[in-house]
């Protein structure tokens, strides 16, 4: 009777912690996706991408049970590209495109199988498949989906900074973008030490502390590289004849295949551009080069 007894409120413990954890990996995710969305236009909070990946991959890999742990990338991608593709398509490409942050949420749920592999090997690979996984996809999409092409780069939210961003020009933006993934990958490794050391659930692999060590100052070295890099090529960029242009924009709420309310103006918008163009070539074509 006594055993019974004690392992009855032992059990009901257990599952008291398993349900908070689920609760806060849920709640994680979804912070996740609140602060990628915010990184972006036009909220423009471009520094949330350096860090905003760190609670999904927590709650993922640390939080929510193993059988489960892909609902984590299913509530990041329903947070993030909801919003984000529903603005970008509107209603004017039908559902398909008006809720493709919706569908690509639920397909991660097949595919964002990724904790066994991780557990298996001590997760001395977290960062290798992850900026393989996040900068690869960019590069086949860009490539074989134009519909969406470079739609969401992460590295598009630092378009705003131009003391950070000069390493493009020889790095090209999957550069940015693999120093923002593996910022946000090292830190969630470096916190998943942290936490192994301070608890360590049953179901829960802990991480390889020298490879972890290793990661983050590789990374760190990398982005301090980067940030070194960037003002020295933006001051040394040679001194360029200034060239006085016009540029003429309707400043509508939404882009023009969205919108159904000043097409008039849309329309005469188009017209001045196809009566200008032709100018502007003609011109280009008669001066001489200097």
């Amino acid at each position: 009777m006594t055993t019974v007894s004690h392992v009855q409120p032992q059990a009901k413990i257990v599952g008291q912690a398993v349900a908070l954890r689920f609760a806060l990996g849920i709640i994680l995710s979804a912070l996740s996706g609140v602060m990628v969305l915010l990184a972006f236009p036009p909220y423009g909070l471009w520094p949330l991408a350096w860090f905003g990946i760190v609670p999904v991959l927590l709650a993922e890999y640390r939080l929510l049970p193993a059988k489960w742990s892909s609902l984590a990338q299913v509530i990041f991608a329903a947070v993030w590209l909801g919003p984000f593709l529903a603005r970008l398509f509107g209603a004017g490409y039908g559902p398909v495109f008006q809720y493709l942050g919706i569908w690509i949420a639920i397909l991660n749920f097949f595919l964002a199988r990724d904790r066994a592999f991780h557990d298996l090997t001590k997760y001395r690979w977290f960062m290798v498949q992850g900026a393989i996984n996040w900068v690869g996809f960019e590069m086949i999409r860009a490539t074989f989906i134009p519909i969406i092409a470079t739609t969401g780069f992460i590295g598009y939210t630092q378009a705003t900074q131009p003391w950070l961003i000069q390493p493009v020009s020889i790095f090209s933006v999957y550069g940015l973008n693999l120093v923002i993934i593996l910022v946000n990958y090292a830190l969630a490794q470096g916190t998943m030490a942290w936490l192994d050391r301070k608890w360590t659930a049953t179901d829960v692999v802990p991480v390889e502390v020298g490879s972890t060590r290793r990661w983050l100052v590789g990374t760190g070295v990398a982005l301090v590289a980067w940030i070194g890099v960037s003002p020295v090529l933006l001051n040394s960029m040679p001194d360029m004849p200034k060239v006085r242009v016009a540029s003429v924009r309707p400043n509508f709420p939404l882009p023009a295949h969205q919108d159904t309310v000043n097409t008039s103006q849309v329309a005469s918008m188009r017209s001045l551009n196809r009566r200008v163009m032709p100018r502007r070539r003609a011109h280009r074509s008669s001066t001489p080069p200097k």
